[in-house]
């Protein structure tokens, strides 16, 4: 139905072997088994030139104990000399259940006191990063990008947390 969208993905390389290019990222091991870890288009290039597959962060970082959902996007900034660079950024939907159960905080608590709530949130969150061997050091969250979000985040038919609509805040 959209034959210039066809043919951006789908190729013909040397040997005249057709090629679905469908922008998702991943890896072999060696038993042969391929692994999905993300989408090409949510890959994050950090100013070393490190790349960051938010989903494989965003799969490490929900087993905090805080953590009822989480979004990894991208963060321009400037650096000391004004050039904009993308650093990563974690919107955090806390387990406000969880955190209620597990501490002498109410729902209301929580709400009204912002500071506490993210505090929270980034010690779970830290340690999580302190504990975990999937990610490197620059695949880590600071405490400084790290938001809170008490809204449910905007999701798909299926879903999915529309990433769209968070990457461009």
């Amino acid at each position: 139905k959209n034959p210039k969208a066809t043919r951006a993905i789908i190729t013909t390389d040397d040997q005249s072997v057709r090629w679905l290019h469908t922008g998702d990222l991943g890896y072999l091991d060696s038993d042969g088994n391929l692994f999905i870890t993300g989408r090409k288009k949510y890959l994050i290039v950090l100013p070393g030139g490190k790349n960051v597959t938010p989903e494989l962060v965003e799969s490490a970082l929900s087993q905090a104990q805080y953590v009822g959902e989480i979004l990894v996007v991208p963060n321009l900034r400037k650096d000391s000399v004004g050039i904009e660079q993308e650093t990563i950024r974690a919107i955090v939907r806390p387990a406000l259940d969880v955190i209620e159960t597990s501490t002498s905080f109410s729902y209301s608590d929580l709400v009204k006191q912002p500071q506490v709530l993210k505090t929270l949130v980034w010690q779970s969150v830290n340690e999580c990063q302190k504990q975990s061997r999937r990610l490197s050091s620059y695949e880590k969250v600071s405490s400084h990008h790290l938001e809170i979000r008490i809204d449910e985040f905007q999701k798909t038919s299926t879903g999915k947390i529309k990433r769209e609509v968070y990457m461009k805040v």
